[in-house]
Parts: structure tokens; C-alpha cells; sequence
């Protein structure tokens, strides 16, 4: 799916995506002066978790207005709580890891790494994640049959 093609407008005039992430949606709006940008970024940040045809009305909503803007560490904190709406949408319905994760991005085979936070996790995934594609380098969700869910 194209980036482009993940944009949705709600009837408040706000633009916004759908988020899809560990079997779980979210709905990310934006509305003000610079709320295309904000918009293109998210898409462009979270690109490969872009959905909105699948994502209910009912999934809940995250305002990128309600995010303290502090410059640096906006973006940071926009995935942080996207990804808690995520975990806390699964909890207790999925083997959750505190781990980082890689694919080969032509045959899907994973690899998932658990370590205790400031072991690496995070280095190793970014480091890698130029020849395999990335998953995680904080939480991966295994279901029932141990599928990773990204």
C-alpha cells in the first residue's frame, strides 16, 4: 500500500491514519497549522503498519495535539504511546516479549532477541535493520501458534 493511500478524514476536519501493530489498531488524528506534516511523518515513521481499510471505527484514537510538543522527543513519545495502546488492546491475549526482532524480508524468517533494557537490544536491531527488515527493538507479540505479530 502506498503511504499517500492510508490517509482517512473524520467529520471533525482532523486528517488521520490507522495504525495496525501487534494484532491491534489504532487511530492517529492530527488538526492545526502543521497537522499534514505531523501526518506525513507518522506515515512515513510507521509506513509498513498503515491499514486504515481494516481499522473499525471503534478503535481507539490518539490526538497528536494532546502530545506535548517539545521538539526533540515528540516523536519518541508518539511511539510510545502508540505502541502502550497497542500492547494494552493484547494483554493477556498474547505471549508479549520484552525483545527486539528481525526479518529476512524475502522469505519472513524471524529472529527474536530477549534481553533485559540497556543490553543492546536496540543497537543490534538498528544496526541490522539496513539488510533484514525490522520488527521490533521493544516488544514482540507471539500468538497462540507462536506467530510473531509485528
Amino acid at each position: 500500500m502506498s503511504v499517500s493511500g492510508a490517509a482517512l478524514t473524520t467529520p471533525f476536519g482532523a486528517s488521520g491514519t490507522a495504525i495496525h501493530g501487534l494484532g491491534g489498531c489504532v487511530r492517529v488524528l492530527s488538526d492545526g497549522p502543521d497537522s499534514k506534516q505531523r501526518m506525513a511523518t507518522l506515515r512515513q515513521l510507521w509506513a509498513r503498519c498503515l491499514q486504515p481499510e481494516s481499522c473499525n471505527q471503534e478503535a481507539p484514537v490518539i490526538s497528536l495535539g494532546s502530545i506535548p510538543d517539545d521538539g526533540p522527543t515528540f516523536w519518541e513519545r508518539t511511539t510510545q504511546q502508540i505502541t502502550a495502546e497497542l500492547i494494552g488492546q493484547q494483554a493477556g491475549k498474547l505471549l508479549m516479549l520484552h525483545a527486539g526482532g528481525l526479518c529476512n524480508p524475502e522469505t519472513g524468517a524471524s529472529v527474536v532477541y530477549v534481553a533485559p533494557s540497556r543490553t543492546g537490544k536496540t543497537t543490534l536491531t538498528l544496526s541490522l535493520s539496513g539488510r533484514f527488515g525490522y520488527l521490533s527493538d521493544e516488544t514482540i507479540a507471539l500468538d497462540e501458534q507462536l506467530h510473531i505479530l509485528g
